[in-house]
C-alpha cells in the first residue's frame, strides 16, 4: 500500500524494491522541471564551470551541501519529491538517487538508476547512474542495509564513491 503526502509517497513494508523503482521513476518525470530543481540545475551548472568538475563530481557535491543523511523507518520508505529533500534538507539514499537523477536530466539523456544488494541478498540500497557513472552519496550502510553514517550539510567527505559500471538499470 502507498501513501501519497503532498511532497512524498510513503511505501509501506509490504512494497518491493520495484515498487519503489516505479514510484521514483514516476516523481523524477514529473519534478525535475520543478523551479527548485531548476536552481539546483544552474547550481551544479556552475560547479562545472567555475571548478571545472564533471557533471557526475558536481552532482554529487550538490547533493552533499543540500541536505544530511536521514533514515526511514525499517516498516516503511518514504519517497521525497526533489523540492521537498531542497527544502527539508535531509536524504537517503532514494531521496538523494531522486535529487540527482531530477537535475541530471537538465544535462543529459542518459540518467538512470540502479536498485542493488549490499551486505545483503536484498536489494536494499538505490544508486544514481549519469552518463554510465554510478554517483552514490551514501557512504555507509550496516549488514542489514541501513545507512548509519550521519554527517552535517556543507561536509564533502573524500570517498565519494563515483566509478563507472556496465550494469542494467532503471532509465528514466
Amino acid at each position: 500500500m502507498n501513501k501519497k503526502i503532498g511532497n512524498s509517497i510513503t511505501v509501506l513494508e509490504s512494497g518491493t524494491a520495484q515498487d519503489v523503482a516505479k514510484i521514483m521513476v514516476s516523481i523524477i518525470k514529473e519534478n525535475y522541471e520543478h523551479k527548485d530543481v531548476i536552481n539546483a540545475a544552474e547550481v551544479v551548472a556552475g560547479y562545472m564551470n567555475t571548478e571545472d568538475w564533471p557533471l557526475v563530481y558536481a552532482l554529487a557535491y550538490y547533493a552533499y551541501k543540500c541536505a544530511y543523511f536521514h533514515a526511514d523507518t525499517p516498516t516503511r520508505q518514504t519517497i521525497r519529491k526533489p523540492q521537498r529533500t531542497i527544502s527539508e534538507r535531509r536524504a537517503n539514499c532514494v531521496d538523494y538517487t531522486v535529487l540527482i537523477c531530477s537535475i541530471a536530466k537538465h544535462f543529459t539523456k542518459n540518467v538512470a538508476f540502479e536498485i542493488c544488494a549490499v551486505d545483503s541478498e536484498e536489494f536494499n540500497h538505490v544508486r544514481p547512474v549519469i552518463n554510465g557513472d554510478i554517483c552514490d552519496v551514501v557512504p555507509a550502510q550496516n549488514q542489514e542495509g541501513v545507512e548509519f553514517y550521519e554527517r552535517k550539510c556543507n561536509s564533502f567527505p573524500t570517498f565519494v564513491d563515483i566509478y563507472p559500471t556496465k550494469n542494467k538499470f532503471y532509465s528514466i
